[in-house]
């Protein structure tokens, strides 16, 4: 026999004759590295994912100036007929609510239209204008 197996031999016979000691520490240890592990933040921003002077996060910083940054949310209406007058009107409703909210924004057909056509107000007419704009072309 190996004298370096007769040193791991007696160290695991001793772990094993004491195995209910290694477990009652295993469980003392455990509890604070689970509080530890929980409190533990995740931060996924392009700061600390790249490095400062790498071309993308350059890139993505210049994109940002133009376009800004922020949270998102997608809401999704539900029609029948989604270019009905009344489904138009009920999003245009939203939309409106939505803009009242400081810091908040809505982005949808309905509001590129209105942006495109200085105004809409949901009337019939106009209703009708954003239907035949919002049809695909036939060939």
């Amino acid at each position: 026999m190996n004298h370096d197996t007769g040193r791991l031999h007696r160290l695991f016979s001793a772990i094993v004759a004491r195995s209910r000691l290694v477990i009652a520490i295993y469980a003392v240890l455990l509890l604070p590295s689970v509080w530890y592990a929980i409190r533990v933040g995740q931060d996924n921003s392009i700061d600390r994912l790249i490095v400062a002077d790498d071309p993308d996060a350059i890139a993505t910083r210049e994109f940002e100036k133009v376009f800004g940054a922020g949270e998102y949310a997608f809401l999704l209406a539900e029609a029948d007929d989604p270019l009905s007058c009344e489904a138009i009107k009920k999003v245009d409703a939203v939309e409106r609510a939505i803009s009242t909210i400081p810091g908040t924004s809505a982005n949808s057909a309905l509001s590129i239209f209105r942006r495109a056509k200085a105004g809409f107000d949901a009337t019939p007419e106009q209703c009708e204008a954003f239907r035949s704009s919002s049809r695909a072309p036939t060939c």
